[in-house]
């Protein structure tokens, strides 16, 4: 009973659909998620130039209005930058809070979205 749950190869889920192909990941750039709401352009690069090595572009995420999202994407000059930031998932800490840092080829999905 109840056979078809969304047949295959019948598009994927309906949130976006668009997947990262990895060849297209940028292997310098890292998604970071759950910052503070008072979190500064300079504060972040400060944080991350001399914690990780040099940041080549900073990107943080505002809503129409001008409200900080709560996530950036930062993209650092040499990838073992980035690759450090990963390899320290656990323990990056910003302003006394953690948070996310992903690589921006690898979104779950599912995850947030509200």
């Amino acid at each position: 009973k109840g056979g078809s749950r969304g047949g295959w190869g019948s598009g994927g889920d309906a949130k976006g659909g668009k997947g990262v192909d990895p060849k297209d990941a940028d292997p310098t750039r890292v998604f970071v998620g759950k910052l503070p709401r008072h979190t500064t352009q300079e504060a972040l690069s400060a944080y991350f130039s001399s914690t990780f090595g040099p940041v080549a572009k900073l990107d943080l995420k505002y809503d129409p209005e001008g409200g900080f999202k709560g996530f950036a994407f930062v993209t650092f000059a040499d990838p073992s930058s980035a690759e450090a930031v990963f390899s320290n998932y656990g323990n990056n800490y910003f302003d006394s809070k953690w948070i996310d840092c992903q690589r921006t080829g690898a979104q779950k999905g599912g995850k947030g979205g509200k």
